[in-house]
């Protein structure tokens, strides 16, 4: 949004091309890559469009005297455009190293062990009181695996931004 905003600054005959590229990178991120976000990969068309907006604002900023500060700006948010997309792709592909679910789930049996030595007079509430600590320790366990894969499972990020951007650049009513 801000890169298309800006563009809309620009005295350049690029601003109406690198607002269409705009719009085509928020149309492509809703329709095809959260979809294979969800599926664990990420496609190029993202990328590629990222490029040619890149190729069109270094075209712009090259003989933007009038322009100078619009062109800066817009490097910046293009910077943080790309930064953003570049970190969602890392999260779609990675997960939490193996090492780290082993010591976590260690770390839970050695919990719920280390509990068991802990005398209580009364068998029942020592049986509770171990119970609930498993049962706790199983959900933080729970959380962080449907946490580990952000744009996947039952917990995911929706892609509301992308939507209230899509309405917003196609000029549609916000619902």
């Amino acid at each position: 949004m801000n890169v298309y905003r800006i563009a809309t600054e620009l005295q350049d005959v690029n601003a109406r091309q690198i607002q269409a590229l705009c719009i085509q990178y928020a149309d492509n991120t809703l329709d095809r890559e959260w979809p294979a976000m969800e599926k664990g990969e990420m496609t190029a068309e993202g990328s590629d469009i990222i490029n040619q907006i890149w190729k069109l604002v270094g075209q712009s900023q090259a003989h933007a005297q009038p322009d100078a500060i619009a062109a800066y700006q817009i490097m910046e948010e293009l910077r943080g455009l790309t930064q953003y997309r570049r970190l969602r792709a890392m999260q779609t592909s990675e997960s939490l190293p193996g090492v780290l679910w082993t010591v976590l789930i260690a770390g839970g049996i050695i919990t719920v062990a280390a509990s068991c030595f802990f005398g209580v007079p009364n068998f029942r509430f020592h049986l509770l009181q171990v119970l609930v600590l498993t049962f706790l320790i199983s959900l933080v366990l729970v959380a962080i695996a449907g946490l580990d894969r952000p744009y996947q499972g039952q917990v995911k990020v929706e892609p509301l931004g992308f939507r209230y951007a899509i309405r917003t650049l196609h000029n549609l009513p916000s619902p």
